[in-house]
């Protein structure tokens, strides 16, 4: 099965909390509140545009208009932005949703090929070369500190003071 990482909000699927925890058989890794949320569902996912996607994101309301409206992208529709995209970016509990803010220009430019070799090679230890989610600090396979999402927009806004 195909794994596809450029999800039609413009997140990177392939550093996915439930997408990692099951290729690299870690579900305890799972932290709240997806954890609860995921409890006894089947963790495969191939990312948000591929056949075989996690449960919550099947259902995700993003996805299923991207779908029924046949954009690659939120941005590409000509109702971008609308009521569904606002609450995600200003939400502390999604921060990974609103680092794509700031790195859209990529995929607003067709450039999907060099945004996903960005966002691999970002979400990749330096040290060791595994992958790891958007909010790890520690890389889980040989304890190298990496940065997470949350760490990457704190560091933004200091660097914007």
């Amino acid at each position: 099965m195909k794994d596809i990482f450029d999800a039609y909000c413009g997140i990177y699927c392939g550093s996915c909390i439930i997408r990692l925890a099951y290729m690299q058989n870690r579900p305890e890794s799972i932290p709240e509140p997806w954890k609860t949320m995921s409890k006894g569902m089947d963790l495969e996912c191939h990312g948000c545009k591929s056949d075989h996607v996690y449960l919550n994101c099947a259902k995700c309301e993003i996805r299923t208009c991207a779908k029924e409206k046949h954009v690659d992208y939120c941005f590409t529709c000509e109702d971008y932005p609308c009521e569904k995209i606002p609450e995600r970016d200003t939400s502390e509990r999604f921060p990974h949703f609103t680092l794509f803010l700031q790195h859209r220009n990529l995929l607003k430019e067709n450039k999907v090929t060099e945004w996903l070799a960005y966002q691999k090679d970002r979400y990749t230890c330096k040290n060791c070369g595994k992958l790891f989610t958007w909010y790890e600090e520690i890389c889980h396979f040989c304890g190298e500190k990496v940065e997470s999402v949350t760490e990457e927009l704190k560091n933004a806004k200091n660097d914007q003071k």
